[in-house]
C-alpha cells in the first residue's frame, strides 16, 4: 500500500481509498 502510494499516487487514491474502506 505504501508502496503502490509512492510509486502511484494516482492509483493510491483510487484502489488506496477502496482498500482502505
Amino acid at each position: 500500500y505504501s508502496v503502490l502510494e509512492d510509486d502511484f499516487p494516482i492509483l493510491h487514491i483510487n484502489i488506496g481509498t477502496q482498500d482502505m474502506k
